[in-house]
């Protein structure tokens, strides 16, 4: 049985800039060009098979556009709109990467106010030590209403795994 085809757009802020840029590029099996943007961002895609659906996710980087320069800028909304999910990401070694992360947030809901629209927040584990703990990450996620992941940025395996959640969630929203 073959199953329906979904177009899903899932926007990726993360901070510091560009923490996910390459693993992005690498899970989508491409490299990342810094000569070919679309809307001033890296968009790469990536083509998965899910229950017998067909569904192509286009991963929207915000975080690589040199001139996006927080959620002041007036091109925020455009980056953002249309979104099926959205997964802000911080490094766990710098609590004003939370703050942030936070602020990111709720511009994203200011203009996507869609409760139905999953949002995932993952804390990246780098070499630097961690200030942010895993409670305080669940924490955070629960008040906004959000799922809370934990991860290192190269963890392919643990992107492709949220990401699959993601996609459930908006299929089933999408189906019911």
């Amino acid at each position: 049985m073959v199953g329906d085809e979904y177009l899903l757009k899932i926007c990726f802020l993360s901070l510091p800039d560009n923490l996910l840029t390459q693993s992005l590029h690498s899970y989508a099996g491409r490299i990342p060009d810094p000569f070919t943007k679309s809307l001033g961002v890296q968009i790469p895609t990536k083509q998965i098979n899910m229950d017998n659906n067909n569904i192509k996710l286009i991963l929207v980087d915000i975080s690589t556009d040199p001139v996006f320069e927080g959620v002041k800028n007036p091109r925020f909304p455009n980056y953002i709109r249309g979104a099926s999910a959205a997964v802000f990401a911080f490094s766990k070694s710098n609590n004003s990467f939370v703050e942030s992360t936070i602020e990111y947030y709720h511009e994203f809901r200011k203009h996507i106010p869609d409760p139905t629209v999953p949002v995932a927040f993952i804390g990246l584990h780098d070499d630097d030590p961690e200030t942010v703990t895993l409670q305080e990450g669940q924490s955070i996620a629960q008040e906004l209403g959000a799922d809370y992941f934990e991860m290192a940025a190269t963890d392919l395996q643990a992107l492709d795994r949220i990401l699959r959640l993601l996609v459930k969630r908006v299929i089933a929203l999408k189906t019911s």
